[in-house]
């Protein structure tokens, strides 16, 4: 999804309703950590339209977790960051059946660039905690043909598992084939799995 604002900087709108701790940004201005104040619940708006359905408003923060965890075991080789985030609502770890969004970051908005801002304050934890929604937030990492660690929805690869002088275009990229599409479906799979 994305949204034309004029006078919006590179980010993503962090909703108003954001306590005071979150760091944002003017919303022209634009900067790190990329989180934008638009006046605008970007959360609310990616949820509602990808789900299709009228999502509960939060009530407060979001209340459950939000873990690091090891994506070194789902890829082959390089430009994924050592660690991704997973937000799981108390509801969800009581066993109720709850639905899974995956989130990607925006380039320059990785945990490795920007800490842990994109992945708590961006407002979809408080959005996911009401509407029984688990988040996973793969992380992308910077490298030297990919400073700002964005996603390979290019299709360059020469960064990919490749050799980086390459640069390679690789056709699958978007496709089930895809190396980084692989890596997050084995992430997806590994939260779905009964034994998880």
């Amino acid at each position: 999804m994305v949204e034309r604002t004029s006078n919006a900087a590179h980010g993503w709108p962090a909703s108003a309703a954001q306590d005071e701790s979150t760091d944002t940004v003017s919303c022209a201005e634009g900067g790190s950590p990329h989180l934008l104040d638009c006046g605008m619940d970007d959360a609310a708006e990616a949820l509602q339209w990808f789900y299709g359905t009228r999502m509960q408003p939060p009530e407060g923060e979001g209340r459950g977790e939000l873990m690091p965890f090891d994506q070194t075991v789902y890829y082959d080789g390089r430009r994924l960051a050592d660690e991704g985030y997973v937000f799981v609502p108390k509801t969800c770890e009581e066993g109720t059946s709850c639905a899974l969004s995956v989130v990607l970051h925006g380039c320059s908005m990785s945990a490795g660039q920007v800490c842990e801002a994109f992945v708590r304050d961006s407002g979809l934890n408080e959005w996911a905690s009401q509407n029984r929604l688990v988040v996973l937030y793969p992380q992308a990492k910077p490298s030297l043909p990919n400073l700002q660690a964005c996603w390979g929805w290019w299709g360059w690869w020469g960064w990919w598992g490749y050799d980086e002088s390459s640069w390679q275009r690789d056709p699958v990229h978007d496709s089930q084939q895809g190396k980084q599409v692989q890596a997050i479906k084995a992430m997806v799979d590994q939260i779905a799995s009964p034994d998880t």
